[in-house]
């Protein structure tokens, strides 16, 4: 009805809204941000520092075509929020001092981790050997990230975002989850590089950077299998 379509083009405003602040002023916090992320973790303690520097450089690879930025030093960024207290060391651990200003880091991360989910998703689509060209994959992917948004599964509504669908698309390719045909008939085709096993890892291993991370993840896994089957 009319209330429902008002409601839903605030949320769309919002939506825009956000995404052009995060797009403007994101860059200038992409270190703290890729800190903030990988530090959100289930833990008292805090996170073992060999696993946060492991976490933030995975991080820093995975998002390089979403900032253009200087290279992301992770004992920078450490003393950096280390001076500001919003974290702290304790022996081998990076614990949380300030939550807000954590949240608030991670939140520049956190819309652009969904995306990059989602389409590790969709990759289960390829499984065994299937290929698809690249122009179809980027719209399969937005539908298909579409439908995890109205469904639940996914969180953010930027999860559909295109521009973040084809910079997502290009870290798989660079990071050897996919590879792509450069010539003959079959020129632009792209296909999984990595077997259903390895798949799983990297979406489990995305899925720990999202803002609310699935719990049962296998369970999701055949659910959305037969979205895309």
């Amino acid at each position: 009805d009319h209330q429902d379509l008002h409601l839903s083009l605030r949320r769309g405003v919002r939506c825009v809204q956000e995404t052009d602040y995060r797009n403007h002023i994101g860059h200038i916090f992409i270190r703290e941000a890729c800190l903030a992320c990988a530090l959100c973790m289930p833990s008292k303690e805090g996170v073992m520092i060999n696993e946060l520097q492991n976490n933030f450089a995975y991080l820093s690879q995975l998002l390089k075509n979403e900032y253009i930025t200087v290279p992301l030093v992770f004992p920078k960024s450490v003393e950096t929020l280390k001076a500001e207290g919003i974290i702290m060391q304790k022996d081998e651990h990076i614990a949380i001092v300030k939550e807000w200003e954590i949240a608030y880091f991670a939140s520049f991360v956190w819309p652009i981790m969904e995306c990059y989910w989602s389409a590790a998703m969709y990759l289960y689509s390829l499984l065994p050997n299937k290929t698809i060209q690249l122009s179809a994959l980027y719209h399969n992917v937005q539908w298909f990230s579409k439908k995890m948004y109205e469904e639940g599964f996914a969180k953010n509504v930027e999860a559909f975002n295109f521009d973040s669908i084809q910079n997502a698309i290009t870290s798989f390719l660079s990071i050897g989850l996919i590879e792509r045909n450069t010539e003959g008939k079959e020129k632009n085709e792209i296909k999984l590089k990595i077997n259903e096993l390895e798949w799983r890892k990297t979406v489990k291993k995305l899925n720990i950077f999202r803002k609310e991370p699935t719990v049962d993840l296998d369970d999701l896994i055949q659910k959305v299998s037969v979205i895309i089957k």
